[in-house]
């Protein structure tokens, strides 16, 4: 739940959060080989995290986002194209959650 999430942030802090997720996802890796939960990492994650305004209701919320769906600097992997090319924007669900201060 949103107020939650708020509370946790506001005693941890945005980043800690975006690094609990990672070490989640490399544990499920690590547990599941073959398994990949992430394809790929947004390499502005931790840099927008740490600028989260935390008068967002998002603020630095981490938010994992199926590659099939266009954040712009990452490739989206559905395209029949055979080498994927970084999308030059982001799909509107993508653009709300920044809005937001979802990273």
């Amino acid at each position: 739940p949103l107020a939650q999430w708020q509370a946790w942030r506001a005693a941890r802090g945005s980043e800690a959060l975006l690094v609990d997720s990672l070490s989640h996802a490399a544990w499920l890796a690590s547990r599941f080989p073959g398994l990949s939960p992430l394809s790929q990492l947004n390499p502005d994650s931790y840099r927008q995290a740490r600028a989260a305004s935390s008068s967002s209701p998002l603020a630095g919320l981490p938010v994992a986002v199926k590659d099939m769906i266009d954040v712009a600097g990452l490739p989206t992997l559905s395209l029949p194209a055979p080498v994927p090319t970084p999308s030059a924007r982001d799909a509107a669900i993508v653009a709300r959650l920044r809005a937001l201060g979802a990273v």
